[in-house]
């Protein structure tokens, strides 16, 4: 499930499932603001007249904003960062060679690994990212593997496809994301899939 909170500066946040926010007890300081993400989660950052910094810190990724509107997913080694609105910095907090800040405009996504050794950016539509908040799941020309990963975030759950032939097929499409039952049995009937329940585990042929 999803939840909001309001941070003590005025800024808004909403959690996906399967995250936390780590937050200090003072978000009032003069020098700067920040926050620690583990999961995915929504910003909705509050301006101060003083201009203070807010910092989020993702894996291996710090996401440094005045006021702005952005997801970050930061899951499986990955950080994903999707700018809503405004601008951000973005700094790696890991050695690079080169390309270790980035400046994001809205409609960008940015991507850091551990495995990169630059950035990675593309231009997107921000509103898929964070369908989530609305208890949608947008896919577009995703494999089911990438799908069945998305799910195991969200519910907590083990995937397995035991079919491996079907695990790059492609989906796209959007999906109801509030109820797990329901979100398989619209998989399995949109995409032509036989999806089996047991007791640790769900499996795709």
């Amino acid at each position: 499930m999803t939840k909001n909170i309001l941070l003590e500066d005025g800024s808004e946040v909403t959690l996906n499932a399967n995250s936390t926010l780590k937050v200090p007890k003072d978000l009032t300081t003069d020098q700067f603001r920040e926050v620690w993400l583990e999961g995915e989660g929504f910003f909705s950052i509050a301006k101060k007249p003083n201009h203070v910094r807010f910092l989020v810190h993702a894996n291996n990724v710090s996401v440094e904003v005045l006021g702005t509107k952005f997801n970050v997913n930061n899951r499986r080694g990955n950080t994903e960062v999707v700018l809503t609105e405004g601008s951000v910095r973005l700094t790696s907090d890991l050695p690079r060679k080169d390309n270790a800040v980035l400046y994001m405009k809205p409609g960008d996504m940015v991507s850091l690994s551990s495995r990169d050794t630059t950035f990675k950016r593309k231009v997107v539509v921000p509103e898929k990212y964070s369908a989530w908040q609305s208890n949608k799941l947008v896919f577009e020309d995703t494999p089911l593997f990438e799908v069945a990963q998305k799910l195991e975030d969200y519910y907590g759950v083990q995937i397995v496809i035991q079919d491996k032939t079907i695990a790059d097929r492609q989906l796209t499409g959007t999906l109801p994301n509030n109820d797990l039952g329901i979100v398989l049995k619209s998989l399995s009937a949109s995409h032509n899939l036989s999806i089996q329940r047991e007791e640790d585990q769900i499996i795709f042929r």
